[in-house]
């Protein structure tokens, strides 16, 4: 398990994803960007806030199972 949620943006799915598909989670800014525009598309400068309720689509356009769980 990895925690990145230490930066100051909207990409901590797109990093999990990333680090997922196995980039280094110190090195995995870069492909969550890419990540992020694959999935919101070209016209998205910045990446927002994606809800709960959206998951689903992302499971489906990435292909995977996501499973969300809060430290307790």
């Amino acid at each position: 398990m990895y925690a990145l949620d230490t930066f100051n943006d909207n990409l901590c799915l797109f990093r999990c994803i990333a680090v997922y598909k196995g980039a280094r989670p110190d090195r995995c800014t870069e492909i969550a960007q890419q990540l992020a525009v694959e999935y919101y598309g070209e016209e998205a400068t910045a990446c927002p806030k994606l809800e709960l309720d959206q998951l689903r689509n992302v499971e489906v356009e990435f292909r995977i199972g996501i499973r969300v769980y809060e430290p307790s």
